[in-house]
Parts: C-alpha cells; sequence; structure tokens
C-alpha cells in the first residue's frame, strides 16, 4: 500500500477494496432553502417523493445497496417534534439566511400539511428495502467552512442527528457533508462519534472543497464540461484511512447531473462518461463512487430514470462478468479499517 501525508497526519491508499457506490444527499427543501424559494424548486421537491419510491423499486431490482444521507430534520414527525431536537449550540452564521431554524415556526404542521420538509414516510419505504444504508447528512444542513460555522457547534448538530436517528433505532456509520464542505476538526468531531466514513471530493482542484462565495465561476463551468467530456480522468478511487484515528474517506468520482433539456443532444457522452470510469474501476481496483441528490430525479423523471438504469444495469453486467461489488459507504470504509 502506497502512505501519503495529508494535514499532518498519516492516511493510507486502501487498494484491497474494488466496488461500485452510490451516496444519495436526502434533504427535500431544507437543503436549498438559502438560495431558491419554494414557488422556483418545489416542483423538484413534490417530484423528489415520487422519485424516491421508483429509484427504490430499481434498486430493488437489481439488489443495489445504496447510502441515504439524511438529513436529521426529515425524520421530525411533525414541527413540535423537530422543535425538541434542535442543537443546544447553533451554528452563528455571518449569512443569517443558512440558519434553518429562523423560520421554523412557519413550516407547516406534518408531512401532510407541509411535504417539502418532513419524510417520515419516505424514510420508512427506504428502511423496508435490503441493504440500504442511513447515513447522516448532519441534522440541519450544517455547513462547515461557512463563516461563523465552528467545531463546537458541529458537534451539537451531530448529537442531534444521532438522537433524532436513534429513536428510529439508527446509529449514523456514514457522513455526507452537505455542500461537500469539511475540513480536519469537522472529521475529528464525526470520528469521536464514532461516524467513520465520510464522502471526500474528487482529488483535481475543481473539485476542492470551499466556502459558497470561494467558488469560482470558472470551477462550476469546468465541472459541468467534466460531466460530459473526460477532463480530469475517472477518479477511481482508493479509501483513505486514517493511521491515528478510525475515519476513512470514501471519495466521490462522479456527480450524476439531471437530466438537462437543452443538453439532451449530448446525453450520451453524460452516460458514456460515467460507464467508461466504471470500467476502469474494474480494470484498475478501486472504488467507482455516484452520488446525486434524490431532488435532481424531481423533474424529468423518466429520462432520469432512464440513466439511472442503464448506470445500474451496467453494473450488474460488470458483476455477473468479473464478480465486482456493490457496497455502501459504511460497508467500504469497515473493509479499509480491517
Amino acid at each position: 500500500m502506497k502512505a501519503l501525508k495529508k494535514e499532518g497526519r498519516c492516511a493510507v491508499l486502501d487498494k484491497r477494496v474494488s466496488a461500485f457506490v452510490i451516496s444519495l444527499d436526502f434533504e427535500l427543501f431544507w437543503g436549498v432553502r438559502d438560495h431558491s424559494t419554494i414557488n422556483r424548486y418545489g416542483a423538484n421537491i413534490l417530484g423528489e417523493r415520487q422519485a424516491i419510491p421508483a429509484m427504490l423499486e430499481v434498486f430493488r431490482e437489481r439488489e443495489i445497496a445504496c447510502t441515504w444521507a439524511t438529513l436529521g430534520v426529515l425524520f421530525a414527525r411533525n414541527r413540535d417534534d423537530l422543535k425538541k431536537y434542535i442543537p443546544e449550540i447553533r451554528p452563528q452564521y455571518a449569512n443569517p439566511a443558512l440558519d434553518p431554524y429562523r423560520d421554523i415556526d412557519q413550516l407547516g404542521h406534518d408531512q401532510r400539511d407541509d411535504p417539502y420538509h418532513f419524510a417520515p414516510d419516505l424514510l420508512d419505504m427506504i428502511q423496508a428495502i435490503d441493504r440500504q444504508e442511513i447515513a447522516t447528512h448532519t441534522f440541519g444542513h450544517f455547513y462547515c467552512l461557512e463563516k461563523g460555522a465552528t467545531p463546537q457547534a458541529f458537534g451539537s448538530d451531530l448529537d442531534a442527528a444521532t438522537a433524532i436517528m436513534a429513536r428510529n433505532g439508527l446509529k449514523p456509520d456514514s457522513i455526507v457533508f452537505p455542500r461537500n464542505q469539511y475540513a480536519d476538526p469537522f472529521i475529528q468531531e464525526c470520528a469521536v462519534r464514532d461516524i467513520f466514513a465520510y464522502r471526500g471530493n474528487e482529488s483535481h482542484p475543481i473539485y476542492a472543497t470551499s466556502a459558497k462565495a470561494e467558488q469560482a465561476k470558472w470551477q462550476r463551468a469546468m465541472r459541468l464540461t467534466d460531466a460530459y467530456l473526460n477532463l480530469t480522468g475517472a477518479h477511481v478511487q482508493h479509501p483513505a484511512r486514517d493511521c491515528e484515528r478510525k475515519s476513512v474517506n470514501v471519495a466521490s468520482s462522479r456527480f450524476l447531473r439531471p437530466y438537462s433539456n437543452r443538453l439532451a443532444v449530448i446525453e450520451g457522452l453524460r452516460r458514456t462518461r460515467i460507464l467508461s470510469a466504471m470500467d476502469a474501476a474494474v480494470e484498475n481496483g478501486g472504488v467507482f463512487h455516484l452520488w446525486f441528490h434524490p431532488h435532481n430525479f424531481g423533474i424529468n423523471l423518466d429520462n432520469n430514470l432512464n440513466t439511472l438504469r442503464i448506470i445500474v444495469d451496467h453494473f450488474v453486467h460488470l458483476r455477473e462478468k468479473y464478480g465486482w461489488q456493490n457496497l455502501t459507504m459504511r460497508e467500504v470504509g469497515l473493509a479499509a479499517l480491517r
């Protein structure tokens, strides 16, 4: 194995783990509330409530494991129930629009009144399907790199997420950081709570983790282009295991962008980009980690589901031909820690 130095700690790239991983950022409207409105994005959220059962059926039919990184707020049965779990230490963001709790009294009573913010019914569906890992996406969509965020507030957020999950008989072993914002002190807060697997970013400058205001337009343009044309490689990943604490970076390989009517003429390039990277993971040994948000499927559902079926059917082909495995983030983390 190849040893690396990262942020003063020893990391080991584990060459033993080769797998297809899917992780989903399950957040409903909480994930976009600071930069969109229900009038603008509500159709995606309502469509998400149709997309999730459809995706689960695809996973069930093809025996696909998936990690659902879920916001703790989605477990709440109603508004009053949610208030009981609000973290003791709330982040004091410099931008008050990032505070998820400031408008909490304006939410509907429960998922019947407010399908944009509550999801106990969808979580029941997910838990009913084999090999669906319920991970954490923090409690209130915590932004680690925005001004005003602290490790102490993040730890309080994780405690709230863990508490509300425990009520459902769940314990998070994996985390996906909202907006892919993370740094060593926040990873440490996860490690002390035995949350050992996290999704890092692709190892290229255009995917570097940063606060939203620090992301340049050219980076976003390059990421869009890279989804269709191979600018940065296949991003076949080898889980990075920390030597001093039990944590594993199950890094991302590719964000599955939603179907675009505007870019439909080059849709084949987007799919080929993903399928060829999956082939590379099998040929070279490593992890191909695909991720997206269920609300990305909220409109153009049929087209998005068709793309998902093509991807998982290609995995099934590779599984049958080469014995390639499909693992959750938790399972990759456990394998790397052995």
